[in-house]
């Protein structure tokens, strides 16, 4: 008997959280959310990616997807490529995928690679702000040399 009250209880739980996976409803939205929101559905947004010394020329690579060294020659993933001299540096891209950029150093004569990804995100908050909303999450990339 108290092996199917688990059972049940465990079947309520699991169906109650399939609203939270399925969708693209942001349910941890506050008021604040709702004062920083984008109305209409936007299908651009900017990544900001931040560099090490903006004086210095510094090759940037954005992909779509995570950076696979092994294609690091085929542009079938490169979406973008630039040199930068400010920081950050913003490129505006597709909402809902994962990107990632490469930032090359030379230090001392040698070449150094910084890499970071991030899926930039939209969600609606409707049901928060009583009003189609959106709100962007992600997208920030650390390309910073460390040492």
């Amino acid at each position: 008997m108290k092996t199917k009250h688990f059972v049940t209880i465990i079947f309520v739980i699991a169906v109650s959280l399939i609203p939270l996976s399925c969708g693209d409803e942001y349910p941890w939205a506050s008021q604040s959310d709702c004062n920083n929101c984008i109305s209409p559905k936007p299908t651009m947004s900017t990544i900001i990616i931040d560099l090490t010394n903006p004086q210095q020329r510094v090759p940037i690579h954005v992909y779509k997807g995570k950076y696979n060294p092994k294609m690091e020659f085929s542009d079938a993933s490169l979406i973008y490529r630039d040199t930068a001299t400010i920081t950050p540096y913003n490129v505006e891209v597709p909402v809902n995928e994962f990107y990632s950029v490469v930032a090359e150093y030379t230090k001392g004569g040698k070449k150094y690679k910084v890499i970071d990804g991030s899926e930039l995100r939209l969600y609606s908050i409707k049901s928060t702000c009583n009003e189609d909303c959106w709100i962007i999450k992600g997208g920030t990339m650390d390309c910073q040399l460390k040492f």
